[in-house]
């Protein structure tokens, strides 16, 4: 039995994490994001997106940072 992998366009992509496009294609471009292309079309694995919105960025735009503790009064 063969599993479909459901990919993204960029701007779903960027929906998805409310990003913008061109942040999608810096995380790409800083390896943070895995693509896929096809041709010309490049797609992002939504398990990619997924891990990213679990996982988040650090203040640099690094994947895998620990939560960062919110501090002072709101």
């Amino acid at each position: 039995m063969t599993v479909a992998v459901e990919n993204l366009t960029i701007p779903e992509a960027a929906e998805e994490l409310r990003v913008s496009r061109a942040t999608v294609y810096e995380m790409i471009n800083a390896g943070q994001i895995r693509r896929i292309k096809i041709r010309r079309a490049v797609r992002i694995p939504r398990e990619e997106v997924e891990r990213i919105a679990r996982e988040g960025t650090d203040a640099e735009g690094n994947t895998n940072a620990a939560p960062t503790p919110c501090g002072g009064d709101l």
